[in-house]
């Protein structure tokens, strides 16, 4: 009689630990994957944030030589040690990642400045010369998907009368 429980027991030990076995393990993959996506969220937002700098600090030099439309990225010039804007997109940092940086127009209503809009100048809008918005874009392959992170940043040379 007492081999019979002993069976049985072990039966319902075996039991228990293969159900939490199944439900653990899925758990710990998704966990897992998590962690993965979250490495790869942060690092592509540390170049979206690296590109956005490096382009208002070029830009503030003058960005008479760079035209909106254009799609550029940063380039460290190692002679002069600047960085610098190539026309292109950049491709294949850190193994994983694409960046492009784009220059837009900025467009505002002459008697209220605080408005604007981007690209062509449309109804009551006007093109601002001193102001561009850089446009910062990177993404990656995740999952079978292209996932893309974007900032827009306002730059104004100089305030317009």
């Amino acid at each position: 009689m007492k081999s019979g429980f002993l069976i049985l027991e072990t039966l319902i030990s075996v039991v228990l630990l293969g159900i939490i076995v199944v439900s653990i393990f899925p758990t710990l993959n998704f966990m897992l994957m998590r962690v993965k996506r979250s490495s790869f969220d942060a690092q592509a937002s540390q170049l979206l944030q690296e590109g956005t700098e490096i382009s208002q600090n070029v830009l503030f030099s003058g960005w008479d030589n760079y035209y909106t439309g254009v799609t550029y990225h940063p380039v460290l010039n190692l002679a002069e040690n600047i960085w610098e804007l190539e026309p292109g997109p950049e491709s294949g940092i850190e193994g994983k990642f694409d960046r492009s940086i784009e220059l837009i127009s900025v467009c505002r209503i002459p008697n209220n400045p605080s408005a604007y809009t981007t690209g062509d100048c449309l109804n009551s809008y006007v093109l601002d010369p001193f102001s561009l918005v850089v446009r910062t874009t990177v993404s990656w392959p995740e999952s079978g998907r292209i996932e893309k992170i974007q900032s827009n940043l306002l730059l104004t040379s100089r305030i317009s009368d």
